[in-house]
C-alpha cells in the first residue's frame, strides 16, 4: 500500500504532476496515467515533523516538498528548414526554315534531351516554335535546379550557348549566348509556386 512519504517523494521527483491537493485527490496520475491511490487514512497532510519525509534523505527542504513540480516548459523542436526549391530556366533562341525546323527537332528529341536527361538536376525541356514571315523562330528553354546543375551540361561557361554542328546545319540563325532566368511564379502542374 503507498505511503504519504512515497506519493511525497514521487510528485516532487516526476515532472507534468496533475495538480490539485492530495487530500482532494485520492487518485495520483502523472502524466496521465494512475501511479497510486492514496487510502482514505493517507489522504490528509501529515501535520507532524516525524511523519514527513527527512530532507538529508531526500535532499529537499520541506517547503520544496510540500507542492508537486511543475513540469519545465517543453520547447518545439526545432527542425532544419528544408531549402526552397528553385527553378532556373535556360533560354536560347535561333530561326530556320521549315524545313529547318523540322530537323532541328528531330535533333532536338533525338540527341539534345536523352543527354539533359542523364544530368542530376534537370528538370525539363520546351522547345517553342514560332511561324512569323516565311521562317521559323525557335526557342530552346531547359529547366534546372541549379547553376552548378547546368555545368553538367555547359561547362564552366554558363552564358555560352551550346549547339551541336548537325544543330548549325538544320538553323538559318542562332544565338550563340544564352540567358538564365529564375522561376517566381509556376501554376503547372505539382509543382505550382507563387513567390514574392
Amino acid at each position: 500500500m503507498a505511503t504519504w512519504e512515497t506519493v511525497w517523494e514521487l510528485l516532487g521527483e516526476l515532472p507534468g504532476t496533475e495538480q490539485g491537493l492530495l487530500h482532494h485527490n485520492p487518485a495520483v496520475r502523472v502524466r496521465g496515467k494512475l501511479v497510486a491511490y492514496l487510502p482514505s487514512n493517507s489522504r490528509s497532510r501529515p501535520t507532524h515533523a516525524a511523519d514527513r519525509p527527512d530532507p538529508a534523505r531526500t535532499g529537499r527542504s520541506p517547503t520544496m516538498r510540500r507542492f508537486p513540480r511543475r513540469a519545465s516548459p517543453q520547447m518545439p523542436h526545432q527542425h532544419q528548414q528544408p531549402t526552397e526549391d528553385k527553378v532556373i530556366v535556360r533560354s536560347w533562341h535561333a530561326t530556320a526554315t521549315a524545313e529547318g525546323a523540322a530537323a532541328y527537332r528531330e535533333h532536338f528529341t533525338g540527341s539534345v534531351l536523352p543527354e539533359l536527361q542523364r544530368i542530376d538536376g534537370h528538370q525539363g525541356a520546351y522547345l517553342l516554335r514560332r511561324d512569323h514571315d516565311g521562317q521559323v523562330e525557335l526557342q530552346v528553354l531547359t529547366l534546372w535546379d541549379s547553376l552548378e546543375a547546368i555545368r553538367g551540361f555547359a561547362g564552366s561557361s554558363l552564358d555560352r550557348a551550346v549547339v551541336e554542328p548537325v544543330a548549325q546545319a538544320a538553323l538559318a540563325t542562332y544565338d550563340t549566348t544564352v540567358t538564365h532566368h529564375t522561376v517566381v511564379v509556376d501554376t503547372v502542374g505539382a509543382n505550382a509556386r507563387t513567390d514574392r
